[in-house]
């Protein structure tokens, strides 16, 4: 199921010259942090004026697509505790006569 998501930010006074360079950086890290999350969504509508930044998001995904990743652990024959050499074992020392 998809939705439309209006992201409106208010702000001071700015510039004319800084709004549009301003509203296109936020749509692009917008649109870069969905796409690196695996949010899906359609179109990303831009809206400015000198005290608001706003960005329709049309067709956003209720939720993340499920991911499959193949996670590859140790050896099925390598020891499951490693070897130290040089260290007695507890049970020798245990049993070991003063």
């Amino acid at each position: 199921m998809t939705h439309n998501y209006l992201l409106e930010i208010g702000l001071e006074d700015m510039p004319a010259h800084v709004v549009t360079p301003s509203l296109k950086q936020l749509a692009d890290k917008t649109a870069a942090y969905l796409t690196d999350n695996h949010i899906n969504f359609g179109k990303i509508t831009q809206y400015a004026t000198p005290r608001r930044l706003a960005l329709l998001i049309s067709d956003l995904a209720d939720k993340q697509d499920d991911i499959e990743e193949d996670v590859k652990g140790p050896a099925k024959k390598s020891p499951k505790t490693p070897k130290v050499t040089g260290v007695k074992p507890l049970s020798d020392l245990l049993t070991a006569k003063e």
